[in-house]
């Protein structure tokens, strides 16, 4: 993909024509960026209300499954979905593990804080607001457009690991169109494309690409295809 296809994504989200010619603005008081300012369980949880009333989490588990997982999520923010090596390893308390064990149960464990069926879709918000250069975002027909369906809960994990391995691949499709035209560095592509989009780079890659794969696959804008 483009880099101004992406641009072009988030300028419909916007209610824009065509990729923005400045910086959109962003609401700081949008509980989507008030969750990622805190990352407390209180603005997630509002996070989530917001984007479905029907949603059902239970707070106390959603509070200590993210205690529990704070030394592995602080070790994941030094990592962007560009740059990441998700076949390779992570240090957890001294020992090298495969990273895809540790997302695939890191999906799981925050599958587990709905009270009532499991929300696949619930359980990528959560990771991506607390981790959000890494993690992104997908709903039932993104993860279908992506060859993602899940037919059944302990295959939630797996294949929200192999979206993430593709959607990398969309990631840095967008990075290297843009450093082919204005022969930049990685770092140097992301950080401009942040910065050309929104408002103080707000918004991580892995925001943009969910933005642009909503805009195609779930609400299928022409625009994009």
């Amino acid at each position: 993909m483009h880099y101004r296809d992406l641009g072009k994504a988030v300028g419909l989200d916007a209610g824009l024509s065509g990729y923005p010619d400045k910086p959109l603005k962003v609401n700081a008081e949008g509980r989507y960026e008030r969750a990622l300012r805190s990352r407390s369980p209180e603005d997630i949880l509002a996070f989530l209300k917001e984007w479905n009333k029907r949603v059902k989490i239970d707070l106390k588990k959603l509070r200590q499954a993210i205690l529990n997982s704070e030394p592995i999520l602080r070790r994941l923010r030094k990592h962007s979905i560009v740059s990441v090596k998700l076949n390779g390893n992570i240090n957890v308390n001294g020992e090298a593990k495969p990273l895809h064990g540790v997302i695939v149960e890191l999906f799981e464990i925050f599958l587990k804080v709905s009270k009532a069926r499991k929300n696949y879709t619930g359980s990528s918000k959560i990771l991506h607001v607390l981790v959000p250069e890494l993690f992104v975002m997908w709903d039932d027909t993104i993860r279908c457009a992506f060859g993602c369906r899940i037919m059944s809960e302990t295959e939630a994990g797996e294949k929200y690991f192999k979206f993430l391995k593709r959607v990398q691949g969309v990631a840095k499709e967008v990075i290297d169109s843009y450093r082919t035209e204005h022969n930049c560095g990685v770092n140097e592509a992301v950080k401009r494309i942040r910065r050309n989009l929104h408002e103080e780079g707000f918004y991580t890659l892995a925001r943009l690409v969910d933005q642009y794969n909503f805009q195609k696959y779930t609400k299928g804008k022409d625009e994009l295809w």
